[in-house]
């Protein structure tokens, strides 16, 4: 890793919320030790606006739960990482003078470049252009300028445009930064396609991506192009679940994978927050589960109970689907706050569908004599709706089981601890007051 990258991330701190203006969520997000900028990001009503169209898009449609996604208006630890970088670039090489951000979102890249041009070497003046496939976030971005020259004392230029990069040639730059823009393959692959084009034309690439599904996408893509593999290097950052940050250190024009020349010749630096590993669970395949064996002989519901809570925390069929049939009547019926489902089937395959990297802890069993019980267990992982790799804070779900007169388990119905509306908007914006905590880990006795 080149050290002007390295020491760009040193003691990077992590945002603070001022306050609401005018109904917008206001951050000061520090991207040096001279610069921190103003941030807006929607107010709670729009958020809920966002993710209530997200959350009715189909499940298995997910470029239309993107076309309706809230994470485009507020900001993302990604973003923060590459407008620290590209400070740093700018400060460093006058001969930068435009900057393109792909997805802009909040704009924080877009913001940082123009805050900076007093600081810049001389005739470094830069030109920077931000582009979002949406409105509102260039909107929101917009709305922030004039905080950021009142509290910078200068007028920052910054020009807008909508851009859809998937589809739409991109402008000619000098260099081009995209953050937290992984989430599906189309996009991914058209990103890399862009970042080859722009370091072929001697562009300086920044990318930032917090692990999301289109991560692989993107370095195979990469990979493919360039003819050998892409690495991750690990530097210090914060993340919305406080973990580490991998930078992957790059040089070009291609190949990358080299450290860059002293002689400043055109650069790239993929950069990438990357969560903690959690416990992983391969969602089973049809043909992984023996739809056809006996069911379970009738017995109390006491052991029944009990079988039944050590088989859900061994296979942990409650975040991936792998159900072990014989507890379940055929027609057995879920509902939760968001989804009711009918058949063990298509039980199991949506929640595998829904749920990625997900561990299920049961906490305690409760019998309702004679025919129910209820399981109470801590959830933690990832989900795929509204949009893929939405990492959820860990709640507590009570499952309340149903149990026919042949002694299976025909209906589970689903309470959370913390309201949908809350895990989403911790997910996309955890620095919101009001929200509630995470739960604890838990040991659970079923283990």
């Amino acid at each position: 890793m080149a050290p002007w990258i390295r020491g760009a991330l040193l003691s990077l701190a992590p945002p603070e919320l001022l306050g609401v203006t005018s109904g917008r969520s206001h951050l000061l997000v520090p991207v040096s030790q001279d610069l921190s900028i103003d941030l807006l990001e929607a107010g709670l009503s729009e958020q809920e606006r966002f993710v209530d169209a997200a959350l009715d898009a189909p499940v298995d449609l997910p470029v239309a739960a993107a076309a309706s996604d809230p994470y485009g208006v507020v900001l993302w630890p990604a973003a923060q990482v590459v407008a620290a970088v590209l400070v740093a670039l700018l400060l460093k090489d006058s001969s930068r003078r435009h900057v393109l951000e792909l997805g802009s979102g909040t704009g924080l890249c877009a913001l940082s470049a123009a805050g900076l041009q007093p600081t810049v070497p001389p005739g470094g003046t830069v030109a920077v252009l931000a582009t979002d496939y949406r409105e509102e976030p260039l909107e929101l971005l917009r709305q922030a300028v004039p905080l950021n020259e009142q509290r910078l004392g200068q007028p920052l230029e910054i020009a807008t445009r909508c851009l859809d990069f998937t589809c739409e040639p991109l402008p000619h730059t000098d260099v081009l930064v995209a953050a937290g823009l992984l989430y599906l393959r189309s996009t991914s692959e058209a990103l890399a396609a862009g970042c080859l084009s722009a370091l072929q034309h001697g562009a300086h690439v920044l990318v930032g991506d917090t692990q999301r599904p289109g991560r692989p996408f993107f370095l195979r893509a990469l990979a493919h192009a360039l003819g050998k593999a892409v690495h991750f290097e690990t530097v210090e950052g914060w993340s919305l679940v406080a973990v580490p940050v991998a930078l992957l250190g790059t040089a070009g024009p291609p190949p990358l994978g080299e450290e860059e020349s002293e002689g400043g010749a055109a650069a790239a630096a993929l950069l990438a927050p990357v969560v903690r590993p959690q416990a992983v669970h391969a969602v089973a395949s049809a043909g992984e589960i023996p739809w056809g064996e006996p069911k379970r002989a009738k017995t109390s519901l006491a052991l029944l109970a009990d079988e039944f809570t050590r088989a859900f925390q061994r296979t942990q069929w409650g975040v991936n689907g792998r159900v072990e049939p014989k507890f379940f009547d055929d027609n057995f019926v879920f509902r939760d706050p968001d989804v009711t489902t009918n058949g063990i089937q298509a039980y199991s395959k949506g929640t595998g569908a829904v749920l990625s990297n997900c561990q299920a802890d049961a906490i305690d069993v409760q019998l309702f004599e004679p025919d129910r019980f209820a399981i109470r267990w801590r959830i933690a992982g990832t989900a795929n709706v509204p949009f893929p790799g939405l990492r959820i804070k860990p709640y507590i779900v009570t499952s309340t089981f149903t149990v026919n007169s042949q002694g299976l388990v025909d209906s589970e119905t689903d309470s959370f601890s913390i309201p949908t509306w809350d895990l989403l908007l911790s997910a996309v914006a955890p620095w919101l007051p009001g929200l509630a905590p995470p739960e604890p880990p838990v040991q659970s006795p079923y283990a």
